[in-house]
């Protein structure tokens, strides 16, 4: 059984099918961020979720777990919840609070939106490597 036909038996057995869609494979994930309340990363472990990084510069707030890189996007209380990996418990508390707080999800949202503009642009990113790119030729030839 593939992932996607269990995620379906799950959600027909728990009668959720008018609240659950599969949407497939999308070219334009940033529509479905944009339509988005909250955005939902319960990795057990990850370097960086660049989709973390692309829901944060769309404007979402994170509920996301406490592990890897994932620390290096979300600000705890001001872009987003860090849960335990793993606890389910945490997980639904966080999602919880922020389902039922507009005003908070909207500055988080703001928030999450400054920290991927201003630590994830992509030209940014490049001139990093250019200048680390740099140095290590100057160390080959010297």
């Amino acid at each position: 059984l593939d992932a996607t036909a269990e995620l379906r038996r799950r959600v027909a057995e728990r009668g959720l099918e008018g609240r659950v869609v599969f949407a497939g494979r999308s070219d334009r994930v940033e529509d479905y961020l944009r339509a988005a309340d909250l955005f939902v990363f319960p990795s057990l472990f990850e370097a960086l979720g660049i989709s973390l990084v692309e829901a944060a510069a769309c404007g979402l707030p994170a509920v996301a777990s406490r592990t890897g890189g994932i620390v290096d996007v979300v600000e705890h209380e001001r872009s987003g919840l860090l849960v335990t990996p793993g606890d389910a418990v945490d997980l639904a508390r966080a999602l919880a609070a922020l389902a039922r707080d507009p005003e908070r999800r909207a500055a988080m949202g703001e928030r999450a939106r400054q920290v991927a503009v201003s630590g994830f642009d992509e030209r940014d990113v490049l001139e990093g490597y250019r200048s680390l790119f740099r140095e290590v030729s100057r160390w080959t030839r010297g």
